[in-house]
């Protein structure tokens, strides 16, 4: 498994993830947040859209309901949402693939 490293650049407040040194290709969302709709998930989903405005941020978990209204009152469109349950190891998979 690789080592993952954050790299920020503050010129033009960009994130870069690398891995050994090497940039990590483009997907869609910079960081999924699974487990969104809970306690603690709440509490990141909310500091990363008001903080961290420039960041796309998805909103993952298994509720579809729950994880709607979260993304309606922090003003993320519902494309950001990933409904992925956490017993379906390939739609898991491919709900966090969607994130460097």
């Amino acid at each position: 498994m690789p080592t993952f490293f954050l790299r920020v650049q503050n010129k033009l407040n960009e994130i870069v993830f690398t891995s050994a040194g090497k940039e990590v290709m483009s997907r869609q969302f910079d960081i999924v947040v699974y487990g969104a709709t809970g306690f603690t998930g709440k509490r990141v989903a909310k500091y990363l859209a008001e903080t961290h405005k420039s960041l796309k941020v998805a909103l993952s978990g298994r509720s579809e309901e729950k994880l709607s209204l979260l993304a309606n009152e922090l003003g993320l469109p519902q494309e950001n949402v990933l409904v992925a349950p956490l017993d379906d190891h390939e739609i898991l998979t491919q709900a966090l693939s969607k994130s460097r």
